[in-house]
């Protein structure tokens, strides 16, 4: 519609590493205050009121921060890892090289680890890797999260899924789209809690898969017990040695059971638009708040990001007017003369500047008269209709 305004969502990981909405709610512009009232309501519904043992991931959106630090203090508060590379990338360019070794910053387990690939970005460019400590790198850096938090991620694609899950709803008005939203995610939520309900194993299917490649990957780890919670494990080649301790870590076989629990709420259906309840208050529309140019119905990319496929991109197409014919502008920002102008201005100089005999015209046509309604009349009376 023409008041326009911003959909806040949060959405979670489920016990079988995919989306989970949590919360969604419209307002007018992205704030420290609209997004401390939305937090305030999710808090309530989670039945928290410091945050400890959540974890929030973002953007950096607007206010966002400052309202996450006012309503969640003990939460852990990470930035996107792949937003901090698009802000890295457009300061010093793309490149397979700087990719591979930001992620590898990204996701390195230790402080020893990461200080090791810090230093094989400064062996690159000196001033990339000083620019990847001054980004707060211990918002993004695997190496620092606490551990308090059960989720290793360092990109909030969660998020994005969601994008794409509503796409087709976020365009129409404000009372159809959240009702497209809210039975979308009421179907969704029953297919999941059917979809687990079938499986008999102990974990999730994609925790499964991803076990199975941790095994295999373990194949050269050596297990030592101490004969209470603790395990060695070294790595064969490299003699690499951690602790493991089970008394302070929970092992992955609880997936299923916590992947249950999420999907064990349900969303209740509700009538139509005829059937709700008639309120006395008078709503008051918004004010209208016109923007620059053309509204956008689509997410803007990021630096970097992949963009749909089966289109062709515009990175290093020259563009011609088609007026002037000069490259570097179109038709619509054109300042010069067309080119039309211009060969009629060229030819009338060079009439003036080369002087030519004139010869008068000539012609052995009868001459006629045009009399209206296709009649022709002649000199010598005869008359023709125009057929």
């Amino acid at each position: 519609g023409p008041f326009g305004g911003q959909l806040l969502v949060a959405v979670g990981r489920d016990g079988n590493n995919q989306m989970f909405p949590l919360a969604w709610a419209v307002c007018e512009v992205e704030s420290t205050d609209t997004w401390s009232w939305f937090l305030e309501l999710l808090a309530t519904d989670l039945g928290t009121s410091e945050g400890a043992g959540y974890t929030f991931m973002f953007d950096q959106q607007k206010g966002l921060l400052a309202a996450v630090s006012n309503v969640f203090p003990q939460a852990e508060s990470r930035v996107c890892a792949r937003h901090v590379y698009c802000n890295f990338r457009g300061v010093f360019g793309g490149g397979l090289e700087y990719r591979k070794q930001f992620w590898t910053i990204a996701k390195s387990n230790t402080v020893n680890h990461f200080n090791e690939n810090i230093e094989v970005m400064r062996a690159i460019s000196h001033e990339a890797a000083e620019d990847l400590l001054k980004r707060n790198y211990k918002k993004w850096c695997r190496a620092f999260y606490t551990p308090l938090s059960c989720c290793d991620s360092v990109d909030n694609n969660m998020s994005e899924v969601f994008n794409a899950y509503i796409f087709s709803a976020r365009h129409k008005s404000i009372i159809t789209m959240l009702e497209d939203i809210r039975e979308g995610l009421m179907e969704r939520l029953h297919k999941k809690r059917d979809f687990i309900g079938k499986k008999e194993i102990m974990l999730c299917p994609r925790i499964q898969i991803q076990l199975e490649k941790h095994k295999i990957w373990a194949r050269g780890w050596n297990a030592y017990w101490d004969g209470g919670f603790c395990y060695g494990v070294r790595e064969g080649a490299t003699q690499v040695k951690y602790v493991v301790d089970l008394n302070q870590h929970t092992c992955s076989c609880n997936a299923c059971q916590t992947y249950m629990k999420a999907y064990e709420f349900l969303l209740e259906p509700l009538n139509g638009p005829q059937e709700w309840p008639t309120s006395d208050s008078i709503v008051v529309a918004p004010k209208v708040k016109k923007v620059n140019g053309r509204p956008k119905t689509k997410r803007r990319y990021g630096v970097g990001e992949v963009t749909a496929s089966g289109k062709l991109k515009r990175i290093g197409c020259s563009m011609k007017c088609s007026l002037c014919g000069v490259i570097g502008h179109n038709k619509r920002g054109c300042k010069n003369a067309p080119k039309q102008q211009q060969h009629s201005n060229n030819h009338a100089t060079a009439e003036q500047t080369t002087p030519q005999q004139q010869h008068p015209r000539t012609s052995s046509a009868i001459p006629m008269h045009n009399r209206g309604v296709g009649i022709y009349t002649y000199p010598n009376g005869y008359q023709r209709i125009a057929t």
